[in-house]
């Protein structure tokens, strides 16, 4: 009887453990954090028996496909090192044996002492789960886990869902951006330069990979104000009156009227910076005539990278200037227009920028 009531509580507890764990997983937005959760659920799922103190003894890893490969993106336990490599070049045998196995049987399989987990989703990437220390699972045991696991498989569809969501709007933005900047008698390679520019100088400049690949798809937005601005300014070869130019200085507060009203994250960042991107870092930049870190990064980062890419290209009103030409002017403009510690990270990484605008040229 006591064994049945234990059997009783362990299957409530499993239950209560899933639901709880099934919602959490179910809002992550990328492969990793899901893979990290989903790790640590299953490890806790597989020992509801064993005190909190002996849940370091198991061990587990979590890899997805990519091309013909399969990298590890979290391990635990004595597989921790394993992190960040690939299935094929650093596990033991043994381990890449059962997890072989698992994905030319595709799907999930117990062993006498482990559980390899294999998720496909509806696109095809697989996604693998391998747990070891599963000694004497009961068929309790192994239910708790199918039940979790399909959970898992829906999470997992939802990612590739959300991924394919956020790349469709990506796609759109850089045509738009392209489409506009095409209009002003710009390539629309302009936008594709300024966009890997921006993403690599946030990069190099300490950004989070998240927020530099944000601004790598918010950047091509800078200039969508000049929807608004008429052709015969922005085609003029000549220099502008000073009327044609205050009207042109208004793209970017047009820019930013249009953009502001999403709340989507890489749509705020493009209203940010199609608001900031002719901010100077003296204040002696417009609309708003604000200076310094007043300026977010986002636009200092993006008012260099298109700087940059604007003198070293034919425009109808000037020629592409030099390398060296460009670096003076840069150099020169430290403090005034850019930010000192943007330039001195340019300076540094300064090959990468102009193999960036050798990638795309101008057609």
């Amino acid at each position: 009887a006591f064994r049945d009531l234990r059997t009783i509580e362990k299957n409530r507890r499993g239950l209560e453990l899933i639901i709880k764990s099934s919602v959490n997983i179910l809002e992550h937005q990328t492969f990793n954090n899901l893979a990290s959760d989903a790790l640590i659920k299953l490890l806790y799922i597989l020992q509801l028996d064993n005190e909190v103190k002996n849940r370091e003894l198991s061990c587990g890893l979590a890899a997805c496909q990519e091309g013909k490969a399969y990298f590890i993106h979290t391990a635990t336990g004595e597989l921790k090192n394993y992190k960040n490599t690939y299935v094929h070049e650093s596990l033991p045998k043994e381990v890449q044996k059962k997890l072989e196995t698992a994905i030319a049987c595709r799907e999930s399989c117990f062993t006498d002492d482990a559980y390899i987990g294999y998720f496909a989703t509806r696109k095809g990437m697989i996604n693998l789960f391998y747990l070891n220390g599963c000694h004497n699972l009961t068929e309790l045991d192994r239910d708790l886990i199918r039940i979790f696991s399909a959970n898992l498989s829906i999470a997992f569809d939802n990612i590739d869902l959300y991924q394919e969501n956020i790349e469709t709007q990506k796609e759109l933005i850089l045509m738009l951006g392209e489409t506009i900047e095409t209009r002003s008698d710009v390539t629309a390679n302009h936008v594709r330069r300024v966009a890997e520019i921006s993403h690599t100088l946030a990069i190099h400049a300490g950004l989070s990979k998240e927020d530099a690949e944000l601004l790598r798809f918010a950047s091509p937005m800078h200039d969508v104000g000049k929807v608004g601005i008429n052709d015969s300014i922005l085609l003029k070869p000549g220099q502008l009156t000073e009327k044609e130019t205050e009207e042109i200085k208004f793209h970017t507060t047009k820019g930013y009227n249009i953009l502001k009203v999403s709340d989507k994250a890489i749509m705020k960042i493009a209203a940010t910076v199609a608001y900031e991107h002719h901010e100077r870092w003296d204040g002696k930049g417009y609309p708003r005539g604000i200076k310094g870190e007043e300026i977010s990064l986002f636009g200092r980062i993006t008012a260099l990278a298109d700087v940059f890419d604007a003198l070293g290209h034919k425009r109808c009103y000037k020629r592409a200037w030099t390398k060296e030409e460009i670096l003076e002017y840069i150099i020169q403009e430290r403090g005034g227009l850019f930010d000192p510690s943007l330039v001195d990270v340019f300076l540094e990484h300064q090959d990468d920028f102009f193999q960036i605008t050798e990638k795309y040229p101008d057609e």
